[in-house]
């Protein structure tokens, strides 16, 4: 299809909206959704009142307002082109249509001639929005297997993709939660598989890289050297993830324990200086009050993996200001 067939099929002659407006909101779609691009040269004004079967001043008319809102610009005797302050990048913020706004008017004109304040009409416009954009959202869930971990990732998570995350256990998923209340699900690489098995093939899944702060990695490195760590946490993988971050930076032993195994962790407490663990293990540590200082590591998603999931839903949702 030609630029001008594209074009001509978006024009309709009406009685309330003028063809000036049409032709320019055609024209503001077009370029939004790719039709025209940055340097793209449009229509001859001659061609296109021509194919459209108006007078050649009113497609003149709309491009000289189009030039004015620095859309597009005019080059004498090489015709009109898409400017670089091209609106197509964000799409969501193209002007509604005349048509549209004009329905819109009448609303508000019929809410104040049935006595309404400006102030009412507005607020129940908001709230209507709202409610729509939130219908609009995903569900976004956050799988691990601690009830601490899984609602701190879910909460950070959320602050830096400025959507709301539903913190969801392992253990949970497909009992007590069905999967189709989702439509994203994000969870460490620890647990993609098991996930992935319960959500179902067509589920969006994404796995992300979580690692501790870095000045954890600084205050290990300050430990006296050949001194004993215990590590502690709940569940083995996040033990192995403790260890292997604390070997990177400590040349003494380091001892491995679950939360649960309370008789290993007092025999490690014996000989170990310092006692590294994560925050699902504050009750067993409030519980021991072992005399040894104690490091409580938290975890974080790293940004890499946060674009890469903002980016996805962008695709689907595309009217949403995703935050990474």
């Amino acid at each position: 299809m030609s630029n001008s067939e594209t074009t001509q099929s978006r024009i309709a002659v009406t009685h309330r909206v003028s063809i000036v407006e049409q032709i320019k909101t055609s024209v503001l779609r077009q370029i939004a959704q790719g039709v025209y691009r940055e340097g793209d040269r449009l229509p001859s004004i001659r061609k296109l009142a021509r194919d459209l079967g108006v007078n050649p001043n009113t497609v003149s008319k709309a491009y000289s307002e189009l030039s004015q809102s620095h859309v597009v610009e005019s080059v004498a005797g090489k015709g009109v082109f898409v400017k670089q302050s091209v609106i197509s990048a964000e799409s969501e913020n193209v002007p509604l249509p005349r048509e549209a706004q004009v329905v819109v008017e009448e609303t508000i004109e019929r809410f104040f001639n049935e006595g309404y304040s400006g102030e009412s009409i507005k607020h129940a416009f908001i709230m209507a929005l709202d409610k729509i954009i939130r219908l609009r959202q995903p569900n976004i869930a956050l799988v691990e297997c601690t009830p601490q971990d899984t609602a701190y990732l879910a909460k950070e998570l959320s602050s830096k993709l400025g959507l709301p995350v539903t913190p969801v256990l392992v253990s949970d998923l497909g009992a007590t939660v069905e999967p189709e209340e989702f439509d994203v699900f994000v969870t460490t690489l620890f647990h993609f598989q098991a996930v992935k098995e319960t959500a179902g093939e067509c589920s969006m899944i994404f796995p992300v890289n979580i690692a501790p702060a870095p000045d954890l990695l600084l205050t290990i490195s300050r430990l006296k050297k050949e001194s004993t760590v215990l590590v502690m946490a709940t569940d083995p993988d996040t033990v192995d993830s403790l260890k292997s971050v604390v070997d990177l930076c400590h040349s003494g032993q380091v001892v491995g324990c679950l939360s649960e195994d309370i008789r290993e962790i007092k025999e490690a407490l014996r000989t170990a200086k310092v006692v590294i663990h994560s925050a699902s293990c504050c009750d067993v540590i409030k519980e021991l009050q072992p005399k040894q200082p104690t490091i409580e590591v938290a975890f974080h998603i790293l940004d890499d993996s946060v674009r890469m999931i903002g980016a996805e839903i962008k695709k689907l949702w595309p009217h949403l200001e995703v935050v990474s």
